[in-house]
């Protein structure tokens, strides 16, 4: 479903943010979906936005705690630009949690609840926290208590098990 959503621009009407003109639409070419928020990649730039729901940072933008993003006169959520100005390539979520592929080197960011897959025990990122440098990678996908990616020069699987601490790192599935 997301390699269909990054393959068609989608135009989202910012009526006010900080980063953007009063009334210009947003073209996104990549939307990830969380439980109650939404992220995409600007299709210009790669510029991370989100907007919904942020009890627990999953807008990236710094903040937390019930918050919710600016709405419009009409009752509408506003974009809100995720902070560090990095241009993604890639993008997922997944409940609460959201994590980008940085276009420049292959990096990956999560915001939001950093969920273990043993425990409910939790961490929270309200802005995108560098998770990992074993690789580049070209894609992301998240799931519950574990991250995805394809490894930017040869392919593979690789995935990260956020159960803390720390947070472990493996190759993907092999044939048997």
């Amino acid at each position: 479903m997301q390699s269909i959503l990054a393959a068609t621009a989608v135009t989202l009407l910012a009526v006010a943010t900080a980063d953007a003109d009063v009334g210009t639409p947003i073209r996104f070419s990549a939307l990830a979906a969380g439980q109650a928020h939404t992220c995409g990649l600007e299709a210009e730039t790669g510029k991370a936005w989100c907007w919904g729901a942020n009890p627990n940072g999953q807008l990236g933008n710094g903040t937390h705690f019930g918050q919710r993003s600016d709405v419009d006169q009409q009752g509408e959520d506003i974009p809100q630009a995720v902070a560090g100005h990095r241009a993604y390539s890639s993008i997922s979520a997944y409940d609460d949690t959201t994590c980008a592929i940085e276009s420049e080197t292959g990096w990956l960011w999560c915001w939001g609840v950093i969920r273990p897959t043993s425990t409910w025990d939790r961490y929270i990122k309200d802005q995108p926290d560098r998770m990992d440098d074993k690789a580049p990678l070209d894609s992301v996908v998240v799931g519950r208590g574990i991250i995805c990616g394809v490894a930017k020069y040869t392919s593979v699987a690789m995935c990260l098990d956020v159960a803390p601490p720390p947070p472990r790192v493996f190759d993907g599935p092999v044939r048997q």
